[in-house]
């Protein structure tokens, strides 16, 4: 077995917004940022195994839309596709991903590509930052150990809302 080397890094994936189709150019009623929107990209490698995990603070998408973003960045990084990682916060407070045919905010937000080249633009350059972070990532790679432990919170996952008659 070999050393564990590890390395992270973070960036931010804040849409720029186009002046008629707001962010990304995919969501019209996004017209500015109220915080960061981020993403983390973990690099684990051991031996000949590598894996590049990404965190984004994005809503989800499909399984294929999400196996496509794996693919294309596997390819730039000369990984195999199962060494890619996607997940999502799954916030309903982001854009649309140019690109994906899930909405952003929620299921009523207006979404599509209307300025086919800002959208392209913009997809491309999301996808070149994380690329980005990945092999800064994989150079800074650093020896780490893996420690197991338990603890306990009583306030994690805690849902504050009063509780619905319906039930939720």
């Amino acid at each position: 077995m070999g050393t564990l080397r590890v390395a992270t890094v973070g960036f931010d994936i804040a849409p720029k917004f186009h002046p008629q189709y707001g962010a990304w150019g995919t969501t019209p009623i996004m017209t500015e940022t109220d915080k960061p929107l981020l993403t983390r990209c973990l690099v684990l490698e051991e031996g000949n195994r590598k894996i590049v995990w990404y965190s984004h603070d994005l809503c989800g998408e499909n399984v294929k839309g999400t196996d496509e973003l794996r693919m294309e960045i596997a390819q730039a990084l000369g990984l195999n596709f199962e060494q890619v990682i996607w997940s999502t916060s799954q916030t309903h407070s982001s854009p649309t991903l140019p690109g994906s045919q899930l909405p952003g905010g929620s299921s009523i937000t207006v979404r599509g590509e209307f300025d086919k080249d800002f959208c392209q633009m913009e997809r491309k350059r999301f996808i070149n930052r994380c690329i980005n972070a990945a092999k800064e990532a994989i150079s800074n790679l650093e020896p780490a150990k893996m420690w197991i432990g338990r603890g306990y919170c009583d306030n994690v996952s805690y849902d504050s809302r009063f509780p619905m008659p319906s039930g939720g």
